[in-house]
């Protein structure tokens, strides 16, 4: 469902993707907008679900070494119980920081960030034993981050042509 976003909404999200810390009147001066709309804006979006919660960008490659590992996976079995096992399974591991549904060659496709490559295959052979219906799985260790995930190109996905 798109949600109905104006000009204005546009630039707070922009905005707001660049610098979630930044004051409302900081906000408002930046889009144009008093305070006051401004705000309203803000909550209607946070209301609607177009905004969710704010969290802060930590960069854990500041604070420790860490193992990123993308992992495409297959399950043994494509019925609706078996994804919803697997989802049901791997939504409370922390560890498993992203896990997208994905069409091709594999089903899921996992971003996992442990401490070292013994916590990371500790992980999938916990999984593994677990019996959600894993079939195989790939592991490709990043061994350098090109571009990290700065917000999305707002502008180009909602701009209407015409």
């Amino acid at each position: 469902m798109r949600s109905s976003i104006d000009p204005y909404d546009l630039k707070i999200l922009s905005a707001l993707q660049r610098d979630g810390r930044t004051t409302m009147s900081r906000l408002a001066e930046t889009v144009g907008l008093s305070a006051s709309p401004c705000h309203a804006r803000v909550q209607r979006l946070i209301k609607d679900g177009v905004l969710g919660p704010f969290r802060p960008d930590v960069r854990i490659d500041k604070l420790t070494y860490s193992l990123t590992v993308i992992v495409p996976v297959e399950l043994k079995q494509h019925e609706s119980k078996n994804f919803t096992a697997f989802e049901r399974a791997i939504s409370t591991i922390p560890e498993i920081v992203e896990c997208y549904a994905v069409g091709g060659g594999f089903d899921y496709v996992l971003k996992v960030i442990t401490k070292d490559i013994e916590s990371f295959q500790s992980l999938m052979d916990g999984l593994l034993e677990k019996e959600i219906g894993i079939a195989k799985y790939y592991s490709y260790i990043v061994t350098k981050t090109i571009r990290r995930f700065t917000g999305f190109p707002l502008e180009k996905l909602l701009h209407d042509s015409g």
